[in-house]
């Protein structure tokens, strides 16, 4: 829950045709309201005529967006309670996706005919000589790594609906009046998923800025680093450049640039192989005329090194699975590409395949091949046409060969048949004769509590050792990753405290209010990061009753933890604090006033982390709940008086705890 949430006061009330329950007191904006002032803004932005909203409406909502703006400037300056740091900057939706070993490649270049080279990797930004234009405060570039692999880069991380980006990054001064006819500007880029976006790059001569390309002209694969060359000779021998690199979208993805660098290095020739890719035709000349004939270019070789040609598994279909272990000899020089598979079709490849008949933990290793074989996939499918939900990602990777080669590890694998592109990529060494190791363990036996219908029976506990390292999500509750269960047994009636705190991996918790798992019964509390990266929850117990405590982590993540429930004795509930004590009120006995009431010490009574009942902002903070006795047809209007307090909310239901059904 986020740290505005929290501090946002409701009161509830819930109604019904006999007996109706509302939820939240106080002046609360419709969705449609707020989608209307996010228009408009947009619109102010865009100079737009846009229809005039509500006054009162509109302060309500900038005073929102205000208080919103100071709390996210107060964590991000290390105030109180600063939000924990996640791993990594990670797409929209939190993958990985696709992933190779060596990100992208170092390049190396006579040094005097590079004029300007940056990539990223001291601890300074903008770089010395740069600077940036952020239009969107917080989410502008910024230093950092991606989750699709890499090292440090300039990244831009995506902001919401309605939140226009347009950032910009730009170059020191360029002295190119020396520059060669072979002048040209070579970057590596990264896109999340294709939410919208664009990305452009401008040349300033000292007139302003012009564009000279646009990544819609272009077609780049999501959460793969991708290298691309402009061609800079029109300004070869003129005035100085300076260059800007333009990020621009609307709820859009993760993006990330690195490795600029303009240089004026002659194109080498090498060797190109087009044609048949049985019996290929061969040229010796330069990449950019090998790829006008569709081919395949090596520097450093020419046409008396014969062009290779496929191996039987050069494409997935052909690959024959072996049973474990196995090892793997082949050669890739002759690979091409697989057009055939949407997430290796950028590279060539050739491919094996391997089968299991139980739940393993596997390791692929390039022990055997020669040392410097430094790229590879780290992702296998489960079919070869690669239809959606076929992809694996990796589970680690390290240099542990003895001759400093890589080894990938997935674990817990289960049963059935598994297809590994062996990647093509001269650059990297990962080409020529290779041998490859992949060798299987057993899966560890899953905790007896892994699923929620095997639930430990707990009371108060004191660091109850738990791990998740081998436990699975059955796909119920609140955590999308590793999860173990427990079954809760009340030892008074009062508050009960469930902590991980101690923990050693970033956890995620949330309780239920009985031990049942088809359907769960309703969430009582939820956390992400309460001490640190681990989490903790206090809800209302009533001696003797069974709660389910469902343990996960963020994410994906999973480790060793402890455990700890503890409950404490309160005074008496008032009036008010929850469902099944509502402050009485007769209808049609009006006109009837509540004053002086407050929400203060009463508690969250009923979580609702994902804003199932769509109070927004007034949904997960301290409740009054009153019930309504309807007798008679009558029209009602209902009024708060906030007193001043920052936020409130009402609603109207027809159960409690409140639900729109």
């Amino acid at each position: 829950m986020g740290k505005l949430k929290k501090r946002i006061p409701i009161m509830v009330l819930a109604l019904s045709a006999l007996v109706l329950f509302v939820v939240a007191l106080s002046f609360a904006t419709t969705e449609d309201q707020k989608e209307d002032y996010i228009q408009q803004q947009n619109a102010i932005r865009s100079t737009s005529p846009a229809e005039s909203l509500h006054p009162d409406v509109a302060a309500k909502l900038a005073m929102e967006a205000e208080i919103q703006a100071k709390i996210e400037a107060e964590q991000e300056s290390g105030g109180e309670d600063p939000p924990p740091v996640k791993a990594a900057y990670s797409t929209k939706d939190n993958q990985i996706g696709i992933s190779s070993i060596a990100g992208h490649p170092v390049i190396e270049r006579d040094p005097g005919s590079v004029l300007l080279s940056e990539d990223f990797e001291l601890e300074t930004f903008p770089p010395a000589g740069w600077d940036t234009i952020n239009t969107d405060p917080g989410y502008g570039f910024f230093l950092g790594t991606a989750t699709a692999g890499g090292t440090q880069a300039a990244l831009c991380t995506w902001h919401g609906s309605g939140y226009q980006q347009d950032e910009w990054l730009i170059s020191p001064v360029i002295n190119v009046s020396t520059a060669s006819s072979d002048l040209k500007l070579e970057f590596w880029f990264l896109q999340g998923y294709t939410w919208p976006h664009d990305f452009k790059i401008y040349v300033d001569v000292g007139s302003g800025m012009t564009e000279i390309w646009d990544s819609d002209t272009t077609g780049y694969p999501t959460l793969t680093w991708w290298k691309y060359t402009i061609d800079l000779s029109a300004y070869a021998g003129g005035p100085d450049i300076q260059l800007g690199f333009q990020y621009y979208g609307e709820d859009a993805d993760l993006f990330g640039l690195d490795d600029v660098n303009v240089n004026d290095d002659a194109a080498p020739v090498g060797r190109c192989c087009y044609g048949d890719p049985g019996a290929p035709d061969c040229a010796d000349n330069l990449e950019a005329e090998c790829d006008a004939l569709s081919g395949t270019w090596t520097a450093g070789l020419d046409c008396t090194d014969p062009c290779p040609v496929p191996s039987e598994n050069d494409d997935c279909a052909d690959a024959t699975p072996d049973a474990l272990p196995a090892t793997w000899v082949g050669n890739n020089e002759g690979a091409t590409f697989d057009t055939y598979c949407q997430w290796f079709s950028e590279n060539a490849n050739v491919w094996h395949a391997f089968t299991i008949t139980e739940c393993m933990d596997i390791t692929i290793d390039y022990c055997g091949t020669a040392a410097g074989w430094a790229n590879g996939w780290l992702n296998l499918v489960t079919d070869c046409d690669c239809p959606d939900g076929t992809l694996l990602s990796y589970t680690a990777f390290d240099w542990g060969c003895a001759n400093g080669n890589p080894q990938i590890y997935f674990t817990g694998l289960e049963a059935g048949t598994y297809y590994y592109p062996v990647m093509l990529d001269p650059a990297n060494g990962a080409a020529g004769d290779y041998v490859i190791n992949v060798t299987g363990t057993p899966c560890p036996p899953t905790p007896e509590n892994d699923d929620c219908a095997g639930a430990e029976e707990i009371g108060d506990v004191t660091d109850l050792a738990f791990s998740t390292t081998t436990a699975t999500n059955e796909g119920v509750g609140l955590t999308t990753g590793p999860n173990l269960w427990y079954c809760y047994t009340a030892t008074c009636t009062g508050e009960a405290t469930a902590s991980l705190c101690g923990s050693s991996y970033d956890t995620k918790m949330a309780t239920y209010d009985g031990c049942s798992c088809d359907p769960l019964g309703t969430m009582l509390a939820s956390n992400d990061d309460f001490c640190g990266l681990q989490s903790e929850v206090t809800f209302d117990v009533v001696e003797g009753n069974e709660y389910l405590i469902e343990v996960g982590g963020y994410g994906s993540s999973s480790g060793d933890g402890l455990l700890t429930v503890s409950c404490e004795v309160t005074g008496p509930s008032e009036p008010g604090d929850n469902c099944g004590d509502p402050i009485k009120v007769e209808i049609p006995s009006l006109p009837w006033c509540d004053n002086n009431q407050s929400t203060c010490g009463r508690g969250n009574s009923y979580e609702d982390p994902d804003d199932d009942i769509c109070m927004g902002y007034y949904t997960n903070g301290e409740d009054i709940f009153y019930e309504i006795v309807v007798t008679t047809a009558v029209t009602v209007n209902f009024h708060l008086d906030p007193k001043g307090t920052s936020y409130s909310g009402m609603g109207l239901f027809t159960s409690c705890p409140p639900t729109l059904t």
